[in-house]
């Protein structure tokens, strides 16, 4: 091989290192670019549970109670929640079935990172009632963003809120 070819053979090496190292660095960035609009980003973990509320001597009925986690950095402004049912949704403002959290905090609210918020429901029962005919079962709870993003919890079991409505 001539010198020349040999310079030539070297530039060609060089360029294709140079090429795969701004393929790697452009990957790179990019990943970085995105890991950083995750970390802005609203991250919740949406739950519904039951519970019973202690009024002095009294118990109430069963309560729905919908559990909202910021386990994300940033705050997040929760403008609404409800239920998600099959032939539509169940608000919980403007409609009478929302309580606010024992502390007083209801929607809208803003939750701080590492803050839950728990929003209740009137009666289980009454509410399946309604809602298991009209609208087949709950489906699942849900809040909602300023931003009008939907966080969702898991289904809610059919049976389970059958159950309820039979009582």
């Amino acid at each position: 091989m001539t010198p020349e070819q040999t310079a030539v053979v070297a530039s060609a090496i060089a360029a294709a290192i140079g090429a795969v190292a701004a393929v790697v660095s452009a990957g790179f960035a990019g990943v970085a670019v995105w890991s950083q609009r995750q970390a802005n980003k609203p991250h919740l973990r949406v739950s519904v549970t039951t519970a019973l509320a202690a009024f002095g001597d009294e118990v109430s009925n069963a309560l729905y109670v919908i559990n909202v986690y910021n386990s994300g950095t940033v705050p997040v402004r929760l403008q609404g929640a409800g239920f998600e049912a099959k032939g539509g949704t169940i608000p919980y403002m403007g409609t009478g079935w929302g309580h606010p959290a024992p502390d007083g905090r209801t929607l809208p609210y803003t939750l701080e990172p590492g803050e839950e918020l728990s929003l209740f429901w009137r009666d289980v029962r009454e509410l399946a009632r309604i809602h298991v005919g009209e609208q087949g079962p709950l489906c699942r709870g849900f809040v909602t963003t300023a931003g009008d993003h939907r966080f969702r919890s898991k289904a809610i079991k059919p049976a389970a809120l059958a159950t309820w409505a039979r009582e």
